[in-house]
This record gives C-alpha cells, structure tokens and sequence, in this order.
C-alpha cells in the first residue's frame, strides 16, 4: 500500500483498536470498535486508501493511479491500488485506494484492482474496497476488475467492497448535425 499510513487518512475510525480502513466500502470493524468510514467520489476517484488500525499491527491503504490518455491504453498486465494487509492476529487491514483510467479505447486483458486488505487474524478487520473508475468511448478490455473488501477470520470482520464506475462518453469532431424529427 501507497496510500496513508496506519491508523491515517478519512477512513480511519475514532478508536485505535485492530478496525480496517474504510474509503470506497466500509472497514471491517474489530471486537467492539466500529470499521472505518466510506469517503471520496466514486466518479472522480483520487483519494489515498486509509490505513488500518492497531499500533504495528495496522497496514496502510493502496495509493492513487490515474491515467488520461489521447488514444488508447491497453491493460495486460496488472494495475494495483490494492491495501496492505494486516499483522498479527490483531492488525487492521488498509482499505484499497484508486484507479482512474480514461481513454477513447480501453482494451487489453489484464487487471485492475483497489481491493482491501485482509485482517492479521480473527480479532480484527479487513479494510473496505477501493475506487475505480473506467472511462472510454471504446472499450474491448476483457480482463478482471475488483473492489473488493479485505476478509478477516471471522466474516462479520470483513471489509465491504468499493465502487466501480464506467462511463461511455463521446468525442465530438467539427461537422454538421442533424436533427431530423
């Protein structure tokens, strides 16, 4: 993880106990503390993932990705924005950060993720999911995205998956339009 250090960032919660970090899904709570919190935009995603909980047991969030291309980006390999892990059976897991790809043709067969870490063990959370946002006017992308929230060892530990976002949009060129009713 790229993204805000342990115990850091806007997902973080109020108490200093083994939580996930929240940004784009909700981090998994520990025994009796409250996960981290949802914050950024799911349509403009560039936030850090915020760091889970628990002195040197707690990971950091992913970081922020973005590219904006002319023509085209091709994904065959990966692209991660994913949250750390936590230690021990009693650190918090980083929640995943942000992915922004906007281009006139997506393609490739690749992956894209901002998902959360896992909990270190069964007394802690996972982090929450983060951010992607794919924008193109062409896409023919056939690999694998995912936001999802980290696990724990015990499942109502788990972080709560992120937000994906696709949006098609259209270049205009210069020419004559016409309307016909």
């Amino acid at each position: 993880g790229r993204g805000f250090y342990r115990q850091a960032g806007p997902g973080r919660a109020a108490v200093i106990q083994g939580y996930g970090g929240g940004h784009g899904g909700l981090g998994g709570r520990s025994d009796g503390v409250t996960g981290g919190l949802t914050y950024g935009l799911s349509n403009a995603p560039s936030a850090l993932g915020s760091g889970g909980a628990l002195t040197d047991a707690g990971r950091p969030g992913g970081g922020a990705i973005r590219v904006v291309a002319t023509n085209s980006v091709t994904v065959e390999g990966s692209i991660t924005a994913n949250g750390d892990a936590g230690a021990l059976s009693i650190g918090g897991g980083g929640s995943g950060g942000s992915v922004w790809l906007e281009a006139n043709t997506l393609a490739g067969g690749g992956s894209i993720f901002a998902k959360g870490g896992a909990s270190g063990g069964a007394g802690s959370g996972g982090g929450g999911g983060g951010r992607i946002l794919l924008k193109y006017t062409t896409k023919s992308f056939t690999g694998t995205n995912s936001v999802a929230g980290g696990v724990s060892g015990t499942p109502a530990y788990n972080g709560t998956n992120g937000t994906i976002v696709e949006v098609f949009f259209v270049i205009f060129k210069k020419g004559t339009i016409f309307y016909i009713n």
